[in-house]
């Protein structure tokens, strides 16, 4: 076999992974789920599928983009998982952003209890 194929198909092998290592951390996810604790208070809890620590959690009454008011903000914060506690019982925005400036926005839609919106 010819020197420059066998090094050709070991290479793209190679390049492949190495690529991947870059796309597989460039992503931002989370769910949601809301926690009835009395009939008109909720809270609801946050937790990250994937994306890099120092996460910064907001909580939104409408779209950031459509003059929605910020309600509450975490600050930076290493923990998957925060809980938004004691809020009416109404919609809201979430809006999660990571170390890398990734940000992720879902809607939460009160529903029944246990069940998460998006």
């Amino acid at each position: 076999m010819n020197c420059k194929k066998y090094f050709a198909l070991l290479s793209l092998p190679l390049l492949i992974a190495f690529l991947s290592s870059f796309t597989s951390s460039e992503k931002l996810d989370f769910t949601t789920e809301v926690i009835q604790i009395s009939d008109d208070r909720i809270n609801i809890e946050v937790t990250i599928l994937s994306g890099e620590p120092e996460f910064m959690y907001s909580l939104w009454n409408s779209e950031p983009w459509e003059n929605g008011t910020e309600i509450e903000n975490s600050g930076v914060v290493n923990s998957s998982v925060y809980t938004f506690r004691n809020l009416d019982r109404k919609p809201y925005v979430i809006v999660v952003s990571d170390k890398n400036g990734l940000r992720r926005v879902k809607q939460v839609e009160i529903m029944t209890v246990g069940q998460s919106g998006y």
